[in-house]
C-alpha cells in the first residue's frame, strides 16, 4: 500500500489539466485494478470535486495520446483501472454493494479514533461540526 500527497490546496483545488495530469501520473505508475474515490455528491466541498477529478483522471490514464512521464522521465504507458467506486459519506445512497468488515472492525474503531479531533469531545474548544456533535 502506499499514499501520496499531491499538494492540492485544501478547500481550493481546481479541476484543470495540471491536476488530471499528476493523478493520471500516479494511476499509470501504480496500475490498479479498482479505485475508490470520495462520493460525487457531499457537504464538504472537497469531495464531490476530488470525486470527479479522480474519475475523468481514471478515463483519462486510459488513452494513449494523453502522454505523461514517470518522475525518472520514461513515458509512462496508458492504463485504466477496471472499475471506480464512490463511497458513501456524509448523504445516504442506495449502495451497489458492501463488504463485510466484522473480521476488522476492531482495528477500524481504533483507527477511526486516532482522529479524535474529528469527533464529539466535551472538552474541545474547536467549532461544533455535524461530526463533532454529540447526536453523530
Amino acid at each position: 500500500m502506499v499514499r501520496e500527497n499531491l499538494n492540492m490546496a485544501d478547500g481550493f483545488f481546481e479541476h484543470s489539466s495540471e491536476n488530471l495530469l499528476h493523478i493520471v501520473r500516479i494511476l499509470r505508475t501504480y496500475q490498479p485494478d479498482l479505485v475508490l474515490a470520495n462520493a460525487l455528491t457531499d457537504r464538504h466541498i472537497d469531495h464531490g470535486k476530488g470525486a470527479k477529478l479522480v474519475a475523468d483522471a481514471c478515463f483519462l490514464a486510459g488513452l494513449q495520446k494523453i502522454e505523461t512521464n514517470d518522475y525518472a522521465g520514461i513515458p509512462q504507458i496508458r492504463w485504466r483501472p477496471k472499475a471506480v467506486y464512490h463511497y458513501i459519506q456524509d448523504y445516504s445512497l442506495k449502495p451497489d454493494f458492501v463488504v463485510d468488515i466484522a473480521d476488522y472492525i476492531e482495528q477500524k474503531i481504533a483507527l477511526i479514533t486516532t482522529f479524535d479531533s474529528q469527533f464529539y469531545n466535551p472538552n474541545s474548544d474547536e467549532p461544533e461540526t455535524p461530526l463533532t456533535s454529540a447526536d453523530f
